[in-house]
């Protein structure tokens, strides 16, 4: 009996022992980990691009969030089944969150489908991938598409409001006539067009800075030299305050720019421009096939030829790599197929027009209803979004930036060359005194002959000279030759690759 009771004490005694063993095993082997975790996590956070993460748990490091499992699935059109632990529920505040997790894991894991399970949170996110474009395609959170852009889209909507409508009395002759013509530009003296800058027509003299669309003006621009009244009792230069005492409260502002939308067209105030785009009116029936296809289209291609082909006065159209963006700035809407979250038809508040047969957007916010699949809702007005950029990019007339670089060898004092990127160039007139413009070619090499006289060169094909004055362009060899611009000696003496030409003034 003795034994029997000795016995089972050495047994619970070793049992106690290995449980004390195990726990501070446990324990250690827990530390071990929360230390790897914290110095991995520390680690990555140093990251500032997405192309420094090579694995998935690097991006779960990198968002505090901890990752069960990562492996490939057996599951069909799924390549990668991954459960975790999310940090924050699925609630619009925390996209930026989802979003980071989505991109960063889809790069991580070469653009193949995958699906992240939180079985806690009852979170199901699965993410369509393109692997040749490297991009992600859609995603679904608990089976919704685009979840977070919808969720944005449908509170922007909830903030709709019709922009007010003020009235005014026309003045501008050049103005008026452009309403008259339906803002055609057929039969419209605009007076001498001294360059083209910017995608506008420049008439230097007159005040007066044009961007045609499709035979038609979508922005007409007044700036400082332009003499008359554009509506009643308002000329360029005019200050807000006594704006605002003419016209009222703008519907639009900000610290440089202020606007109104009248019944004929919007006008936007500035510190040297008053800048007018129409208001226009279309026949949106023929767009809503175009519309529903772009929910079943299979042929992207054809669909964007499309689009184009229905309404050809978008403002911008740009197709590189993964991206295709159709703008179309006065009727407010926006085909936009790319890798961001709200890839498809963005319409915005100065959309006029149907979305579906028989409803338009004021239908669908009365009634609080969701917009159709691969659409959404901005809350802003499109030409006042426009009208900010083109402020925000115009020119600075200082001598600031003026200076060489690779491939301008020297300055001139009366203009600078700005967005020289691709070998383009725009030059600006650093007084005032003469038109902005920009060269009709790609150059290699460029050298200022004097202030006014700009040489450049064409790899394989010759060197040339613009007169940025007077707009004109003269030839001063050609050829195969690379035509790498070195300098100018003796005034007349243009040295390139290894030889050299003699110019001058033609």
């Amino acid at each position: 009996m003795f034994k029997n009771k000795k016995m089972l004490f050495v047994v619970i005694a070793i049992v106690i022992v290995l449980c004390i063993l195990i726990v501070t095993i446990n324990i250690y082997n827990q530390k071990k980990k929360e230390q790897f975790i914290q110095a991995e996590t520390q680690r990555v956070r140093e990251y500032s691009r997405i192309t420094d993460f090579q694995k998935i748990e690097e991006v779960f490091y990198y968002l505090d969030t901890e990752l069960i499992s990562s492996e490939r699935s057996d599951i069909e059109n799924v390549d990668y089944l991954i459960k975790a632990h999310l940090k924050y529920d699925a609630e619009y505040e925390y996209k930026s969150y989802y979003d980071k997790l989505i991109q960063y894991s889809a790069y991580v894991l070469k653009y193949k489908n995958f699906y992240i399970k939180d079985d806690k949170k009852n979170i199901n996110i699965f993410v369509l991938c393109n692997s040749e474009k490297q991009a992600v395609t859609t995603y679904f959170i608990n089976d919704n598409e685009k979840y977070f852009e919808k969720a944005d889209s449908e509170d922007d909507m909830k903030q709709f409001k019709q922009t007010a409508v003020i009235s005014v009395e026309t003045v501008s002759n050049q103005l008026k006539q452009l309403i008259s013509n339906n803002w055609s530009v057929s039969n419209i003296n605009f007076g001498t067009k001294d360059s083209y800058y910017r995608n506008y027509d420049i008439y230097f003299d007159e005040g007066l800075e044009v961007r045609k669309v499709n035979g038609k003006v979508f922005n007409i621009v007044f700036t400082n030299k332009y003499p008359d009244e554009i509506i009643k009792g308002i000329k360029v230069g005019i200050t807000k305050q006594n704006t605002e005492k003419i016209l009222g409260k703008p519907e639009f502002e900000t610290d440089e720019v202020w606007g109104y939308k009248t019944e004929k067209y919007y006008i936007f105030f500035s510190k040297e421009q008053i800048s007018v785009y129409p208001v226009v009116k279309f026949d949106s029936d023929k767009m809503i096939e175009v519309i529903n296809k772009s929910r079943e289209t299979n042929d992207f291609q054809s669909y964007i030829n499309e689009v184009r082909t229905t309404w050809n006065d978008y403002d911008s159209f740009e197709s590189t790599g993964n991206k295709t963006i159709i703008k179309y700035t006065l009727k407010g809407i926006i085909f936009k197929y790319d890798s961001t979250a709200k890839s498809g038809i963005v319409i915005y508040n100065n959309y006029d027009g149907k979305i579906t047969e028989n409803r338009g957007l004021e239908d669908f916010v009365k009634n609080n209803d969701t917009l159709p699949d691969k659409m959404y809702f901005n809350n802003s007005n499109l030409v006042y979004e426009h009208e900010k950029v083109r402020i925000s990019a115009l020119e600075d007339f200082s001598k600031s930036g003026n200076f060489p670089n690779g491939s301008v060898l020297n300055i001139s004092n009366n203009y600078k060359i700005t967005d020289n990127s691709n070998g383009t160039a725009r030059f600006v007139s650093i007084d005032r005194k003469a038109p902005n413009t920009e060269l009709r070619d790609s150059f290699y090499y460029g050298i200022w002959y004097d202030d006014n006289n700009f040489i450049y060169s064409i790899k394989g094909k010759g060197i040339y000279m613009f007169d940025v004055v007077n707009q004109k362009y003269s030839t001063i060899k050609e050829g195969s030759e690379d035509f790498r611009i070195r300098g100018i000696k003796d005034t007349n003496i243009l040295l390139y690759d290894g030889t050299q030409v003699a110019v001058g003034l033609h």
